[in-house]
């Protein structure tokens, strides 16, 4: 059974009781007695005492502790807390005639995030693409194609307008609740030598991975396929330059814990991919119909449909009770879909319009 701790009220009844059972004619029920004082200061220290236990019952099970001593069990099961990253990509710098652009040079976002170059380029009159950094870690760092950017410091034959290529790979520290979930996942799931479950704790290591799947003999013996998404972003499917983040790691990678070479296994040839997305669009009519329900159904869907894996069924009647289970939804009719949806191996359920009725 589970521990659960006494009240403090239920304490107190307990030492009064014990009191008047062990001195007859006495009343340590009654306010401003000796024996009254007793039971009170007593059950106090008793309530403490039980409070602490309760507390130490949570901490000795990973998914019940405190953040601090989380961490204690991630460092005894060899599992790290993802630092937050520096986004990273290529400009293209227009150039009138030969000249070099120094490592360090300092290019800025219209919104004031500034990045750098990491080495020098020696540019030639036309297009030039620059490698670039951060110099702020985080997701907001990470920048679509086409997005302009300025010189800070103007460089000899340099143009002051540069032009985003891809920039990408900005993460946030991992949070709490995804550190769990991994640490979850590593216990469940122990090291096996690189078997399927090994590819998906690699891919979920890497900072702005939130899920992954590992699809065996994806295109025969040999063979194995890895897909991710990244849930933090407003594209959730990677990109070719995360695909190709996530295929080094993958490839090998030294565990910061055991300071050993991790990675795929020799022989075996990897092809990471972005999974397709299998939009589900909804027909409901629903009581009440309000804002507040509204959205509370659009959390439940999309929390049902990322537990899904490529390749699995959302079965209706799963869909009609997630949204029965929203709060305070009274009644629903699911109208569109009628029938139970299947993914194919590569697809993942991804939450489109609803329509309300």
């Amino acid at each position: 059974m589970p521990y659960k701790a006494p009240t403090l009220s239920t304490l107190i009844a307990r030492n009064q009781a014990d009191i008047e059972s062990r001195l007859p004619g006495t009343y340590a029920r009654t306010a401003f007695r000796t024996t009254s004082a007793i039971a009170y200061a007593n059950a106090g220290n008793a309530a403490a005492l039980h409070d602490h236990l309760a507390w130490t019952s949570r901490q000795v099970v990973p998914h019940l502790a405190d953040d601090d001593k989380l961490l204690e069990h991630c460092e005894f099961w060899g599992v790290w807390r993802k630092a937050a990253t520096n986004a990273s990509g290529t400009l293209t710098v227009i150039v009138s005639a030969d000249t070099l652009i120094p490592e360090g040079t300092r290019w800025q976002r219209p919104d004031g995030v500034v990045f750098e170059s990491t080495a020098d380029v020696h540019a030639v009159a036309g297009d030039n693409r620059v490698s670039v950094t951060a110099i702020e870690a985080g997701r907001k760092s990470n920048t679509a194609e086409g997005v302009p950017l300025e010189l800070i410091s103007p460089v000899v034959n340099v143009q002051t307008q540069a032009r985003c290529q891809y920039i990408g790979g900005g993460a946030e520290q991992e949070s709490m609740d995804s550190l769990r979930s991994r640490l979850l996942f590593r216990v469940q799931y122990p090291p096996s030598g690189g078997n399927q479950y090994d590819y998906e704790r690699w891919a979920l290591e890497v900072p702005g991975v939130t899920r992954a799947w590992c699809l065996p003999r994806y295109r025969g013996h040999g063979t194995v396929g890895v897909m991710f998404v990244m849930d933090e972003e407003p594209d959730i499917f990677p990109g070719p330059a995360d695909l190709n983040r996530v295929k080094d790691y993958l490839t090998g990678h030294i565990n910061p814990v055991t300071n050993q070479v991790e990675g795929k296994t020799t022989g075996a040839e990897l092809i990471v991919m972005s999974p397709i997305a299998k939009i589900i669009n909804l027909s409901i009519r629903l009581s009440p119909n309000t804002e507040e329900v509204r959205s509370a159904v659009k959390a439940n869907l999309k929390i049902y449909l990322e537990s899904l894996r490529p390749g699995s069924l959302a079965f209706l009647s799963e869909i009609r009770a997630t949204i029965s289970n929203a709060p305070g939804e009274i009644d629903n009719t699911v109208f569109s879909p009628t029938t139970d949806i299947h993914a194919k191996e590569h697809e993942i359920f991804v939450l489109g319009e609803i329509t309300w009725r």
